[in-house]
């Protein structure tokens, strides 16, 4: 398939770039900016999501036959200070995009990357399964599922294959030290080459996160793009929940370091925990099933600074 890929140049698009291509499907990136040419892809194409007719021309031109839609502003406490900035993005940049979809390549499948931060308030004892009401509790989660929402009823009103993923939080190399695993892993490296011994920033460690490696969710991506069902919402999740002080603690056996933690006002947040997702549905429609250890997750973090 032609793969049209929003936010290509992020985190999460550089993995799924080299997922897509290892399965023989062709590239087109987009991005408002990149820091280098990317290989393999067959247009590499900077633009901002929301000039219609930068998205008219790009999607009329290329007439993909999928998109994967990365493009957002995802650090969620980043809405405490530019929230019109996030919600013209998450939320109008994803209906530009599937108003453009709808006009140049309705047949087109697309797949729309949410987040579980849209189950936020659910209080249940049994793992989130997809058809329960969405309950989001930050500016983050009520953007993201403003969209999540949207292109649902876009696969139902205009009969066009779109689909969104609800993934936990996902980790690995090249993730920005902007989030806590690379913050940690890129302090604890310095701390390593130094002697081994100092103080670490940290924030909360008590809040519970289910962590799964972004070359599982990426090849999620790939299977849902390849099988996924129209007008359908999938949960992706490793189902492996532990304390933020638990994987630090991981990364110090592992970066052999025994760091004094201080505790960072500016990064603490209330005490909160990741949603344990029912994976029945996407396993059921396309096999997928996390397979990368969280050990060799964190060593290949530590190995990236």
């Amino acid at each position: 398939m032609r793969v049209l890929i929003t936010g290509a140049g992020g985190f999460v698009g550089k993995h799924l770039i080299s997922e897509l291509l290892k399965y023989g499907h062709e590239i087109i990136a987009f991005d408002a900016t990149f820091s280098s040419a990317i290989k393999g892809v067959s247009r590499q194409v900077t633009g901002d999501l929301l000039d219609a007719n930068r998205m008219d021309d790009l999607v009329s031109s290329t007439k993909p036959d999928s998109c994967v839609h990365l493009a957002a502003m995802s650090f969620a406490p980043a809405a405490k200070d530019k929230a019109p900035k996030m919600f013209s993005i998450n939320v109008v940049g994803t209906l530009r995009l599937l108003e453009t979809f709808r006009k140049h390549a309705s047949e087109a499948r697309i797949l729309n990357v949410s987040t579980a931060h849209v189950y936020g308030g659910i209080k249940t004892p049994l793992p989130i399964k997809e058809d329960m009401p969405l309950v989001p509790v930050s500016l983050y989660a009520i953007s993201k599922a403003a969209a999540d929402e949207a292109t649902l009823e876009y696969a139902r009103m205009h009969k066009m294959h779109a689909m969104t993923a609800r993934p936990n939080n996902h980790i690995g190399p090249g993730q920005s030290p902007q989030f806590v695993i690379a913050s940690f892993a890129q302090q604890l490296k310095k701390m390593s080459a130094s002697g081994g011994k100092g103080t670490i920033r940290a924030g909360n460690m008590e809040s519970i996160r289910d962590f799964t490696d972004v070359r599982d969710v990426v090849t999620a991506y790939r299977l849902l793009i390849e099988n996924g069902k129209s007008g359908t919402a999938y949960n992706i999740s490793s189902n492996r929940m532990l304390s933020i002080r638990n994987a630090f603690e991981e990364l110090c056996q592992i970066a052999k370091v025994q760091p004094v933690v201080v505790t960072d006002k500016e990064l603490f947040r209330p005490t909160d925990s990741s949603p344990v997702l029912d994976i029945t549905r996407i396993h059921g429609d396309t096999g997928w099933t996390p397979n990368i250890p969280l050990s060799q997750t964190f060593e290949d973090i530590l190995a990236e600074f």
